[in-house]
């Protein structure tokens, strides 16, 4: 997790160009750095590279093999442990079937704000309990 003085990372996994460059552009618009990327294969190979990351946000869907469910199992794992939003414009009932453990879900269409509210909800809800003194 960043210190209060950096700014918190998001990594964008969407294989919608324009919807992943709105993400971006919103969330750097609120004071998040963006790292991005249009599938599931790149997405693992860039987490990897890049070790602080305070938020993945992945659709679900992506052509393919992979979707953004297997993306999200592999991140919210040790070492890695990336708190995790998905997205889909699937209905909600079939996603909290397959929605894993510990990742949140927003529903497509979203303004603006409800990504802002909805990405700053994963983060408070990892953020690490102060140990008592």
């Amino acid at each position: 997790m960043s210190r209060p003085s950096e700014r918190p990372v998001v990594f964008i996994a969407e294989d919608g160009e324009g919807t992943r460059q709105l993400s971006r552009l919103v969330l750097e618009s609120y004071g998040f750095d963006c790292h991005d990327c249009g599938d599931v294969h790149a997405a693992m190979q860039l987490i990897e590279a890049n070790p602080r990351i305070d938020v993945l946000f992945s659709d679900i869907h992506f052509p393919g093999g992979l979707s953004g469910v297997d993306l999200a199992a592999w991140a919210m794992q040790a070492p890695r442990a990336i708190p995790v939003l998905l997205t889909s414009g699937l209905a909600a009932e079939y996603v909290e079937q397959i929605l894993p453990e510990g990742a949140a879900f927003l529903e497509k269409p979203y303004t603006p704000e409800q990504l802002l509210q909805a990405i700053r909800s994963v983060m408070d809800s990892h953020k690490p309990v102060p140990s008592p003194a």
